[in-house]
């Protein structure tokens, strides 16, 4: 994710974190 920190755009990091989470709730399942 390289491209992403260096277009620093806000809602990459949203889409970030989101996929972080949906992560989290495939790996708690």
């Amino acid at each position: 994710m390289e491209l992403a920190e260096e277009l620093g755009h806000p809602k990459l990091e949203e889409w970030r974190e989101g996929l972080a989470t949906v992560r989290a709730e495939i790996k708690g399942r």
